[in-house]
């Protein structure tokens, strides 16, 4: 099993996770480099997943009412006042915005709610 490093997200991640996330256009949506940092701003919580020092995955998770406009995000945004998600912030419910791992590590079944 590779060695797997968990850290926050910060701003000079934002360029390999952009790319992560592109390469899995249409299952998560297409966003631009300018889109793609206003979902990292106003997420809760933003992690990343290394191994042999590469970015391999990102998890970013968004709190009801921010700016990201995501039909998903959007629907909850309108149904409830609150998620009911299994990740619970102190006060806060949020919900995941996007999870995506390459392909070498999605096979670990990591458990992004076990870690936040």
């Amino acid at each position: 099993m590779p060695t797997l490093l968990i850290r926050d997200m910060v701003h000079g991640d934002l360029g390999e996770a952009w790319r992560i996330n592109q390469a899995n256009v249409p299952a998560v949506g297409d966003e631009t480099m300018t889109s793609f940092r206003e979902i990292f701003e106003v997420s809760s919580v933003s992690l990343v997943v290394e191994t042999d020092s590469q970015i391999a995955g990102f998890c970013m998770v968004l709190p009801p009412g921010t700016t990201y406009d995501s039909p998903n995000y959007l629907y909850f945004c309108d149904k409830f006042t609150s998620f009911a998600t299994s990740i619970e912030w102190p006060s806060t419910r949020v919900i995941e915005g996007r999870v995506l791992v390459l392909p070498s590590i999605a096979k670990l079944n990591l458990d992004w709610t076990s870690i936040i």
